[in-house]
C-alpha cells in the first residue's frame, strides 16, 4: 500500500534528524564509532514538535543507546544535563508539550530547516528551532 504525502514527508524528516544527529561520528556516552543511532531526548511519540529538533538528539552506540532505555531515569537525566547542559535541558522540557498541525506544511517546513541545519560546517544546530 503507497504511504500518503505527510507520512512520506514525516519519515523523510527522520532520517535527516537521524544523520544530522549522528553527525558527530562517536558515541557520546563511550566514543565508540561503530553501530551508531540517534537517540530522541524526548522520545518523539510525546511531541511532533521535538522529533525533529536536533537539540533533541543524542549519538549513542548500541550498547549505550540500550543502557539509556534501561537505566534508572535519574541515572539518565544526571547523563542527559551533564552531557546536553541544562538550557538545552529546559528548552526540551519547556517544549515536550507544544502542540503543533502536524500536516505535510509542518514536516515540509522541518525538512527544509534539517536540510539547511545539514548543508552548515557546524556540528552544532542552529538555534532556529530554539527560537521556534
Amino acid at each position: 500500500m503507497k504511504k500518503d504525502k505527510k507520512t512520506r514527508l514525516r519519515n523523510e524528516a527522520d532520517k535527516l534528524w537521524s544523520e544530522l544527529v549522528k553527525r558527530s561520528g562517536f558515541c557520546e556516552k563511550c566514543g565508540d564509532t561503530t553501530y551508531l543511532a540517534a537517540h530522541h531526548i524526548i522520545y518523539k511519540s510525546q511531541s511532533n514538535f521535538l522529533r525533529c529538533d536536533p537539540n533533541n538528539g543524542i549519538t549513542l552506540c548500541r550498547g549505550c543507546h540500550f543502557w539509556i532505555h534501561h537505566e534508572s531515569p535519574t541515572v539518565v537525566s544526571d547523563f542527559l544535563t551533564e552531557k546536553l547542559g541544562e538550557e538545552t535541558i529546559r528548552y526540551l522540557n519547556s517544549r515536550r508539550r507544544t502542540l503543533v498541525k502536524a500536516n505535510s506544511t509542518f514536516w515540509e517546513e522541518r525538512i527544509s530547516i534539517l536540510k539547511d541545519d545539514a548543508s552548515s560546517e557546524s556540528r552544532k544546530p542552529r538555534q532556529t528551532f530554539l527560537a521556534g
